[in-house]
């Protein structure tokens, strides 16, 4: 009988200690779910700016003597012959960005025996890097693709965790200096 009422009064404890923390739980506020979108890596890091994930080709070469430190050409998920080429000067090599400007659009440009347009971004302030970003001439790439998705695709680097702005929001100022040529 002792041991028939230490079985029960165990298992009555254990029921009470159950329910008392289902009761708690039940209480507590449910924290909400996030909503935050996962933060994109960047693929291929440099000090004052880098290339997210979601090209489908980077490719680099090193450029002898001028202004020009390396030379980068990003494909995306957008037409492949059309690329987006990125001319990073030496400045892009050291400290972090503390801004990203929009400085100008330049069309008919030639570099490398083909007709571009070009885009000026500076990332830092002292302007020791100032990207100079090559797109499709528009008759070339009708749908803009390599210019919508490729400027998404640069990210700068305002930290060393490099979680500065993209280079897509600047398409309006860019549009704007274009309109104003035309």
């Amino acid at each position: 009988m002792r041991m028939l009422a230490l079985t029960l009064s165990t298992a009555i404890a254990f029921l009470l200690v159950v329910t008392a923390s289902v009761l708690a739980h039940e209480a507590s506020p449910e924290k909400p779910a996030s909503t935050a979108a996962p933060a994109t890596k960047c693929e291929v890091r440099q000090p004052v700016w880098c290339i997210q994930e979601g090209a489908s080709d980077i490719s680099h070469r090193f450029e002898q003597g001028g202004a020009i430190y390396r030379t980068w050409t990003i494909r995306g998920f957008f037409r492949r012959a059309q690329p987006l080429v990125v001319l990073e000067p030496y400045g892009c090599r050291t400290g972090l960005s503390d801004t990203v400007e929009a400085l100008g659009f330049d069309e008919h440009l030639v570099w490398s025996d083909k007709v571009w347009n070009r885009m000026r971004v500076r990332l830092k302030n002292d302007s020791s890097c100032d990207l100079e970003l090559l797109i499709p001439q528009f008759k070339d790439d009708a749908s803009g693709e390599a210019y919508f998705q490729g400027l998404a695709l640069i990210r700068s680097c305002t930290t060393a965790s490099c979680d500065g702005p993209t280079l897509g929001p600047l398409r309006g100022q860019f549009e704007k200096n274009w309109r104003e040529s035309n």
